[in-house]
């Protein structure tokens, strides 16, 4: 496209005061380049998951862990946000009683773990 600049050129300075010469490119698709970080965002996320649940598959069945209550997300089904301090993870969990408060401390172990299905089962130790 003639008259079309597809650069701009920017001059800037380095920590001694040399100029540089910085050319920046007007057709980069910024929201391409967003969607790939948040793509490999999801990525890295996915294997963390994977590989911490593969961690505690290989684990001793009967090892327990300290979690904390963050609070209640289903007051119908006693489901609890919790998270395991050791581990740094957190996770939902169904707890027999209702009463717990956020901030309480409590034994939970693996009851159940698959790491290609990402399925985790956390049971309270009684």
């Amino acid at each position: 496209v003639p008259g079309r600049v597809d650069e701009d050129i920017i001059d800037i300075l380095d920590d001694d005061d040399n100029t540089n010469t910085l050319v920046v490119d007007q057709d980069f698709n910024y929201l391409q380049g967003t969607a790939l970080v948040a793509a490999s965002r999801r990525l890295s996320k996915e294997l963390q998951t994977y590989w911490l649940y593969e961690y505690l598959s290989r684990r001793d069945s009967e090892e327990r862990y300290q979690a904390v209550i963050l609070g209640c997300t289903d007051i119908e089904r006693n489901q609890y946000a919790v998270y395991v301090m050791e581990l740094g993870l957190q996770h939902k969990m169904l707890l027999d009683r209702t009463a717990f408060s956020v901030g309480e401390v409590i034994t939970v172990q693996v009851q159940s773990v698959n790491p290609t299905q990402e399925l985790l089962t956390l049971a309270p130790v009684l």
